[in-house]
């Protein structure tokens, strides 16, 4: 048997998910190995109990083991060398009879870290892993110009003893999003269009959608919405959520990210695009500037560059292993 690649999700959202996947198919790559995944949808009560748009089971979107793959994967972990959660890198020397098991969530102060320069490869993986009816889903719906992330669901309203830098898990201010909408609007001199993205109801999200020229996304699931907002020319993560996050890992457009959670690079630094994750401008002026620099980065037909936008053939391991070794 050769050497395997193991993602054990956690029961966790979508996007803490996705760094479990995403590690795991790039260590396979890496090394030529074969890259399984376990648990894509786990029983859920906290969803149902607090009323949550999304019940966070995400099998049906994607392409996954047939049944007797994963039983025969069950059987490499008996009498097998497994090795838990090793370096995201090409190995000097693989074993020839190993499991490398990937399972935990990256560290908060660099999320990105295991998979950033190999964002191309995830992206082709993830548009081999969606099926079909999702992407045509996506299309259905036009790409934002500015995406804004509103988390709320498992996130808890900020105490009023708390620093907001200090803590994690919590609301992103509604104040924040309202003068990031004042800051863009007043840069490009009139109402851009603004879509929300939630898992809170229309009445937690009332201070934004009585706005002009702003509407919330009303796809059906979850996985669509991450990828629509990935379309967007500006993405406004919620602060601490990774699932913005992950939306703009894909993406090409400008991230405007809160001051206080700022601690790592999402993209690639060679990204062009990368150079505006950044925090908003504290001044109109500086909005300014920073509108005509942002949009020279990301080109008016910057939807059309998404990377699920043309079926393209995802790199064979193969391949990226040869490129590794030239």
């Amino acid at each position: 048997m050769s050497p395997t690649a193991v993602a054990l999700l956690p029961n966790a959202g979508l996007a803490n998910k996705l760094f479990v996947w995403a590690a795991a198919e790039v260590f396979a790559d890496l090394n030529g190995c074969t890259a399984q995944t376990i648990g894509w949808s786990y029983p859920k009560i906290g969803p149902w109990l607090r009323g949550d748009r999304s019940m966070r089971m995400y099998a049906r979107f994607f392409y996954r083991s047939s049944l007797g793959a994963l039983l025969a994967l069950g059987g490499r972990f008996v009498g097998r060398h497994v090795h838990v959660e090793p370096r995201c890198v090409r190995l000097a020397r693989l074993d020839s009879r190993g499991t490398y098991v990937f399972k935990n969530v990256p560290d908060w102060r660099d999320m990105f870290g295991a998979v950033r320069e190999h964002r191309t490869f995830v992206q082709a993986r993830f548009a081999a892993l969606l099926r079909p009816a999702y992407r045509k889903q996506l299309f259905a719906h036009p790409a934002p110009v500015v995406a804004l992330h509103v988390r709320r669901g498992d996130f808890r309203p900020l105490k009023s003893n708390e620093d907001f830098a200090r803590v994690g898990g919590v609301q992103t201010p509604n104040n924040y999003f309202l003068s990031i909408i004042a800051g863009i609007r007043g840069a490009v001199g009139h109402d851009v269009p603004v879509t929300v993205f939630s898992d809170g109801s229309d009445a937690e999200l009332a201070f934004l959608l009585s706005l002009p020229n702003v509407t919330r996304s009303h796809t059906q699931n979850d996985v669509v919405d991450l990828l629509l907002m990935s379309r967007a020319r500006v993405i406004v993560p919620s602060a601490g959520s990774t699932f913005s996050e992950w939306a703009g890992f894909l993406s090409e457009a400008v991230i405007v990210r809160h001051p206080d959670h700022i601690h790592a690079a999402i993209r690639p630094p060679s990204l062009p695009g990368s150079a505006f994750e950044c925090a908003a401008p504290a001044t109109s002026e500086q909005w300014t500037k920073w509108w005509i620099r942002a949009s020279a980065l990301v080109a008016a037909d910057a939807p059309t560059q998404h990377f699920l936008a043309t079926e393209v053939p995802p790199p064979t391991r193969t391949a990226r292993v040869s490129e590794s070794a030239a």
